[in-house]
């Protein structure tokens, strides 16, 4: 019976070849940018996830040093910062609404009572809740970050070490070069697959046994949350002194 059905389908395309061709033609277009239009939905979803992604952005500075040159090559742009640029730029850019740096992953461990793993860690700022749309599941937003011992988990890890318990309030100690006891403050949910921003645990960047606020160091990734007058910025830049 199916041997009938395969001669019948090719007596048709023998009769209609040029309509056998085009039908084809067009299955195998649509099929070749399957892929592509899956990659951009997925990017769009991701894009559009972060409410506010318009006055969001990498902070940018030019690289000073003597090594391009001696390479050859121009001073290049790069999205890290030094630590005390940090602090100055939240304190006397009016347009700076919130800023936070990013470093991760982090290896080391974390230990509850007689539960102890080895984890990946990200140190970030308090103005990393307020600049981007991850979803919280447990625990208060205002006290989030608080204190240089406050963290923050996803899901996975909270049912690695509490199970079905509440984690909001347990205290656990981790251990990156040395350690400290730190309080879980809340639980949020894990970014997506594609995020390149991804954590399974955040930590206060200042709570860092090797954190120090110098001018010496460029290499904390940065991102910055602005008012609407990016040109106003952009202009306070020029001015700065090369």
């Amino acid at each position: 019976m199916i041997g009938n059905y395969y001669k019948v389908a090719w007596r048709n395309i023998a009769k209609r070849k040029l309509y056998a061709l085009i039908n084809a033609f067009g299955l195998s277009i649509g099929i070749a940018f399957l892929p592509f239009i899956y990659l951009l939905q997925d990017e769009k979803v991701l894009i559009n996830f972060q409410v506010n992604k318009e006055n969001t952005l990498p902070d940018q500075q030019q690289a000073l040093s003597s090594w391009p040159s001696k390479m050859g090559k121009r001073p290049f742009a790069e999205t890290v910062n030094q630590n005390a640029k940090f602090e100055v730029m939240l304190d006397e850019l009016s347009e700076v609404q919130h800023m936070s740096r990013y470093i991760g992953p982090i290896t080391g461990s974390l230990r509850y009572e007689e539960r102890v793993f080895s984890e990946r860690f990200t140190a970030i700022d308090s103005g990393f809740f307020n600049m981007f749309s991850f979803k919280q599941l447990a625990g208060n937003p205002a006290a989030l970050f608080k204190n240089k011992t406050d963290i923050v988990i996803t899901p996975k890890v909270a049912e690695k070490y509490f199970g079905a318990e509440n984690p909001i309030g347990k205290t656990v100690s981790i251990n990156l070069n040395g350690e400290s006891a730190y309080t879980i403050v809340g639980v949020f949910e894990a970014p997506r697959a594609n995020s390149s921003l991804t954590f399974d645990i955040l930590v206060p960047l200042t709570s860092l046994a090797w954190y120090q606020p110098t001018w010496d160091n460029h290499a904390f990734p940065t991102f910055v949350q602005l008012e609407s007058r990016l040109t106003s910025v952009l202009s306070k830049q020029t001015q700065c002194p090369e």
